[in-house]
């Protein structure tokens, strides 16, 4: 199966999961008589990839163009209703539990790889 997730353009292993949450960032406050008024600042998406399991290349994949570089902000590509799209992302917690490892093959599993718009 092929996979339509990118990083920098780089095709990244389709995830088990892929879930998108969306926010509304405001500033918000109270007036003097006690009623809120809101400002909408912007609109952002957080993109979160799931892989119940992983093999240490495909996750060496990912973790060198986000992780082992020094760049702060990646374009993140993907399907979304059968259109693609993309959003320049920062990367958040990636946590991963250790499946199995052997001098040939490292497996990990509950991988979590969190994308946040900028």
């Amino acid at each position: 199966m092929t996979s339509n997730y990118t990083i920098n353009g780089v095709v990244i292993k389709r995830p088990t999961s892929f879930k998108i949450e969306r926010y509304k960032i405001t500033k918000s406050e109270r007036l003097s008589n006690g009623n809120m008024v809101m400002d909408l600042i912007a609109k952002k998406r957080k993109f979160i990839l799931e892989y119940k399991i992983i093999n240490a290349s495909d996750l060496n994949n990912i973790l060198n163009i986000i992780w082992e570089s020094n760049d702060m902000f990646f374009t993140f590509g993907y399907v979304e209703s059968n259109a693609t799209k993309s959003a320049i992302v920062y990367t958040g917690a990636i946590p991963s539990d250790l499946f199995r490892s052997d001098p040939t093959d490292w497996v990990w599993e509950s991988v979590t790889v969190s994308f946040i718009e900028r």
